[in-house]
């Protein structure tokens, strides 16, 4: 089974992630979830995880901080970094240090599997070992759902960048999701 952590320090993305996929079909077991820097770092030099999903801006240590000193310790940590940033530079220092992918909030599902994919399909994983075939085709962790209709519409103030409003729908259908699979009796 492949390790990996999430760290975000917003807890609703986190949820989010764990659910838009389903890790354990695609061989893959969650350790551990981090709300800050220093926690996901330590846990990275503990637990050794395969694939360290990571917020580049995080309190304690930033997300380049944190793939800075894997990349001088030679930690084989694949890690991908998820981002409300846009910006050129956040994503250059990231790649420049070996992250194998920046995602950008919200997460789609296919981009994100597909560099999830990279991480496992790379050489350097010696002693791991894969849960049968992963399937990486977009419809691993399909599952029979039941689905209520809710209309729901957020009102934005003008201000408010596309980037912003993406992320606030994210979150918004995130908490709905994981409210209604709570109370679905």
């Amino acid at each position: 089974m492949i390790k990996m952590i999430l760290a975000d320090d917003e807890p609703v993305i986190t949820r989010g992630i764990r659910k838009l996929i389903d890790w354990e079909q695609l061989g893959i077991q969650i350790i551990g979830e981090y709300e800050d820097g220093k926690s996901a770092f330590a846990a990275i030099l503990r637990d050794q995880p395969e694939i360290a999903l990571l917020d580049i801006s995080m309190p304690g240590m930033s997300g380049v901080d944190i793939i800075r000193e894997c990349h001088g310790l030679q930690c084989k940590t694949h890690i991908i970094f998820i981002s409300g940033f846009q910006e050129f530079e956040y994503a250059k220092a990231a790649l420049d240090y070996g992250a194998t992918d920046y995602l950008l909030k919200p997460v789609i599902r296919e981009e994100l599997l597909k560099a999830i994919e990279k991480c496992v399909k790379t050489p350097e994983q010696p002693g791991v070992t894969y849960k049968g075939n992963i399937d990486f085709s977009g419809d691993a962790g399909e599952q029979e759902q039941i689905y209520v209709p809710v209309c729901v519409y957020p009102m934005f103030c003008r201000s408010e960048n596309e980037q912003i409003r993406h992320l606030i729908h994210f979150s918004l259908l995130s908490f709905l999701e994981e409210y209604f699979e709570e109370n679905k009796d």
